[in-house]
């Protein structure tokens, strides 16, 4: 556990996005540069009652250095899904790795229906087992 500790840090900075905190764990200057990059966010949903909340983690997947965190104990579902949505666009080359259970499941249908209306392939920018393991027979 003291490991653990040492390695808390607290954010370079903080960015609103929609109305919600991000904890920004890169120099400011540098956030743009992600724009350009691949990034990973992993998602852990809730359903915002209590102390469960939704949560982001975006890591360099060359490094594994963490980007950013977000967490919201916010019901409102469709919020979280169009403030994830907002920085998929912000971010084009960002990859989500969404919990696929309880209220993930709506955040990940709301996020390819946002995206299908852009044009954007939600197999590009969401992970799924469909794509990533194509050679699989499960899914014929």
């Amino acid at each position: 556990m003291a490991r653990l500790e040492e390695g808390a840090m607290e954010p370079s900075f903080r960015d609103i996005e929609n109305g919600f905190v991000m904890n920004w764990y890169i120099p400011e200057r540098e956030q743009g540069y992600w724009k350009t990059v691949p990034f990973i966010v992993g998602m852990d949903s809730a359903m915002g009652v209590g102390r469960d909340a939704t949560t982001l983690v975006a890591i360099d997947p060359v490094s594994l250095k963490t980007l950013f965190t977000w967490g919201s104990n916010e019901a409102n579902i469709t919020r979280v899904t169009e403030m994830v949505f907002q920085l998929m666009l912000k971010y084009p080359k960002m990859v989500l790795v969404p919990e696929a259970k309880a209220s993930g499941i709506s955040i990940i249908h709301g996020l390819c229906c946002l995206l299908e209306e852009k044009n954007i392939s939600p197999f590009t920018r969401i992970y799924n087992e469909i794509v990533q393991n194509k050679d699989d027979k499960t899914y014929d």
